[in-house]
């Protein structure tokens, strides 16, 4: 279903995407409080972080709303979090239940290490506010993949062929996905 979506996503023309260069500066002290409350305390505990990065200021709120977003900004500027901080707060309000195979996010990446380093970050931040997530790519061995899917997980970080792979084996059902980046 999310292959099809995806799919059918690239091939029409995009007019509901926001295009944010992180490059401007923070205007007041309002922006630096975009980060949820509900994620304050886990990003200054393990991120070690207290104010957004321009980037962040002007995508996570956009993102919290479920805006598109297409965000471009040089490396170690914090786009990942850019996109993990709303999806982490939405998982925090809906407080479903893991089930076996059936995560509700997924983050598509790729590449392999970047997968995991996503799903790492997301754990580590995840340990705080009980959200597991885990990697899944094609060059990653299949057994421990479906093992980590088995146990349950919030959210699922992988490239698109490892996702694949899991849906065509039917290792991985996809009808409980209700955000994707």
């Amino acid at each position: 279903m999310w292959a099809r979506r995806l799919r059918e996503f690239g091939r029409r023309r995009i007019s509901s995407i926001k295009e944010i260069k992180g490059h401007r500066k923070l205007k007041n002290e309002v922006e630096e409080n975009v980060f949820p409350v509900s994620m304050r305390a886990a990003l200054r505990m393990v991120m070690k972080v207290k104010r957004p990065t321009p980037i962040q200021a002007e995508a996570i709120p956009m993102a919290s709303k479920g805006e598109n977003l297409l965000c471009s900004a040089a490396t170690g500027t914090g786009k990942t979090l850019c996109y993990l901080v709303p999806i982490l707060s939405k998982l925090i309000k809906e407080n479903q239940k893991v089930r076996p195979n059936r995560p509700h996010a997924m983050i598509l990446v790729h590449s392999f290490p970047l997968a995991r380093q996503v799903a790492r970050l997301t754990n580590r931040l995840g340990k705080l506010i009980n959200v597991r997530a885990i990697s899944a790519a094609k060059g990653e061995k299949l057994k421990p993949q479906i093992e980590r899917l088995e146990k349950g997980a919030n959210i699922i970080v992988g490239t698109p062929g490892g996702l694949l792979n899991l849906k065509e084996r039917g290792d991985f059902i996809d009808s409980d996905i209700r955000i994707a980046a």
